[in-house]
């Protein structure tokens, strides 16, 4: 146990900048809104989410890594552009409550940096198209119309008329591969169509219900006349440039929610489509389909360096790739994570999650220890609901709970099986902690719960004062333990009696806790970190150079006294000292966005783990460490 603990501490003590560096751990998936195969660099391929996370892959999806943008968690990305004349040209179409970061974004190295066009400033940019013919004409999709540029987006002018309701916002964008000023777009009010370069438009609906979102259009490059649309109410196709349409029904899913339409690109009857229950091929133009993939399919794109290659962007299994042109279709998400986790939980060393917002993905997931690759530990046909949190039970690697929507479940067998348990409220929240076997502490919107055997039988804790949401509850050394509140929190040395901690200096939001030996407690909070000696009845701001910093995370190191760790705006710091004085662990590290979660686990205490808020789990590289423990004196 000595050997251990100093191997530990020379490895914390040695901990170098130059070596050390974050891992990310997954689980790897989650929604990619847009996705587009480089036409210009081979096996390149460039991934977006919604919320502006960007991830390049530059050996065919096998491993990604992230790239850098400004708008990543500001803004609602909705279009991603790869430019098919201009080498390392991409384009991206945004919407934002923030008028910073709405309009279009471009790079032109590939994504090393960014800038907003000027044209389209502060507009809400839903859609782009680029002329098959020309790349330097472009048109773009705002909340008020339609925009068209010449001169590959430096300049900018609206087509549509800004007195017609309907034509807004413009939610998708084709253009006739033959002539630029043949143009189609998709709004929430069905479909339109200028054949002038936007003097004239006219409603093309026929034959589709009213008020159809048209998600998607696509002009044949063949036969210009032959149009197809995907709608809210399916899928649709017109052989007279969209005066009629008509639903195409060969398969089930060509009548579901339809997110987009693409044609191969090299057999132009071969055409793909995704919808909210799969991804579908037909082979014939659209008058017969089948399903080729049951993940709700958001974008899909070819790779002509490679005959067969197809990727597909997923609403909850990251991104899909075939070599088959989609025969034989599988996950491949290496270093790409886009999803939010419930709060980590550990046993042996090993962590336990579940992955939150998601439609499909309600599962137990575990990573075990001294491991790099998660598993499930549960069948998704185990809850009805999403897992909100999972609790463990010290000394019990195998017994776990959750909440599963407000539902308390147990399993006794590691999540292979699972009862649902009785509680007289919705909770919210849920806590085993170690120094009190046996019991199990929970939170709900009507006050704090307490069950002394194992969640069969409850009881109402007494506060000291109203509650209002306890947000989390957390363990405290050596045998206290929290119940945490937007800006206070209440305090518990035995399970039974209760007391609240005195106001914080200027009654921030209150993001973590950490205990400090018998009586001390150090809370992350949005004025920065607070310090208590006495258990709560006083508070004074501490933390030097991150006295006035939010901080978002905090984490005591349960094997090396006085070692800390905290989060402060996707960066993380260590103090060896109780929290007075705090030091950067890495100067530059991957854009991790906020942080929710600081981690060191006792059953596997050579890691450091870190819970973001859309990038899943990060570690500190063991390697790194060990290269760093081993470049320092050792001790005698």
């Amino acid at each position: 146990m000595l050997r251990a603990r100093l191997v530990i501490a020379v490895l914390f003590a040695t901990l170098s900048p130059v070596y050390a560096e974050w891992k990310a751990l997954g689980p790897f998936g989650g929604s990619i809104q847009a996705l587009q195969v480089d036409p210009h660099n081979r096996d390149t391929v460039v991934a977006a989410t919604a919320n502006g996370l960007l991830f390049r892959s530059t050996n065919g999806g096998e491993s990604w890594t992230t790239l850098p943008f400004p708008a990543e968690l500001r803004a609602t990305l909705h279009t991603l552009v790869l430019d098919p004349v201009n080498p390392n040209t991409y384009f991206a179409g945004l919407s934002s409550e923030s008028p910073g970061y709405a309009g279009i974004f471009r790079s032109r190295d590939a994504g090393a940096t960014w800038e907003r066009l000027a044209g389209l400033r502060n507009q809400q940019v839903w859609s782009l198209a680029l002329w098959p013919a020309d790349a330097r004409v472009m048109a773009a999709g705002t909340e008020d119309g339609l925009y068209v540029t010449t001169d590959a987006g430096e300049t900018w002018r609206r087509i549509s008329p800004e007195a017609n309701g309907e034509l807004r916002p413009v939610v998708s964008i084709a253009f006739d591969p033959r002539d630029r000023n043949v143009i189609y777009t998709g709004t929430p009010h069905l479909a339109w169509k200028t054949t002038d370069g936007g003097a004239n438009w006219m409603s093309i609906r026929a034959g589709m219900p009213s008020d159809s979102d048209v998600f998607s259009i696509l002009v044949d490059r063949n036969q210009a006349q032959r149009v197809f649309a995907g709608a809210c109410s399916g899928l649709y196709r017109s052989v007279n440039g969209g005066a009629t349409w008509i639903k195409l029904s060969g398969a089930r899913d060509a009548s579901y929610r339809t997110y987009f339409v693409e044609q191969h690109p090299t057999e132009a009857n071969i055409v793909y489509a995704g919808t909210n229950k799969g991804l579908i091929q037909s082979l014939d133009g659209g008058t017969t389909w089948r399903k080729l993939s049951g993940h709700l399919a958001r974008a899909i794109s070819f790779d002509r360096a490679h005959v067969g290659w197809v990727f597909v962007a997923t609403e909850d299994a990251g991104v899909l790739r075939s070599n088959d042109g989609g025969l034989h279709i599988w996950e491949s998400n290496q270093g790409l994570c886009s999803r939010h986790l419930s709060p980590l939980a550990e046993s042996g060393g090993a962590l336990f999650s579940s992955v939150l917002g998601e439609r499909t993905t309600r599962a137990v997931f575990k990573l075990p220890a001294a491991s790099s690759r998660w598993e499930r530990a549960s069948d998704d046909g185990a809850f009805r609901e999403e897992v909100r949190q999972v609790a463990t039970v010290s000394g019990a690697p195998k017994q776990l709970y959750t909440l599963a929507g407000g539902a308390l479940m147990r399993s006794a067998d590691g999540g292979l099986t699972w009862l649902q348990l009785p509680a007289p409220a919705r909770l919210t929240a849920l806590l085993a902690p170690a120094a009190m076997l046996g019991q199990l502490f929970a939170a709900s919107e009507s006050g704090l719960l307490r069950s002394r055997d194992g969640g069969s039988n409850w009881e109402w804790m007494q506060l000291p004062a109203p509650s209002s949401t306890i947000r989390e509850l957390v363990a405290l050394p050596p045998s206290a333990i929290a119940a945490i509140e937007a800006t206070r929190v209440f305090l518990s040395t035995d399970g039974s009696s209760w007391k609240a901690s005195a106001a914080l200096p200027g009654n921030p939001n209150i993001y973590g806790l950490a205990g400090i030996g018998s009586n001390g407690l150090l809370a992350a909070t949005s004025a920065g970190l607070m310090r208590s000696d006495d258990f709560g009845d006083s508070w004074r701001t501490t933390g030097g150079n991150l006295g006035g910093t939010s901080i978002q995370a905090i984490a005591r190191h349960p094997m090396l006294d006085r070692v800390y760790f905290a989060a402060a705006f996707g960066v993380v710091y260590e103090s060896r000292d109780d929290g007075d004085s705090w030091q950067r662990i890495l100067p530059e590290g991957p854009s991790m966005g906020r942080i929710t979660q600081l981690l060191a686990v006792p059953g596997d205490p050579g890691r450091l783990f870190i819970l973001t808020e859309a990038r899943g789990v990060f570690e500190l590289d063991r390697e790194a460490l060990a290269r760093a423990g081993a470049a320092s004196p050792q001790p005698k």
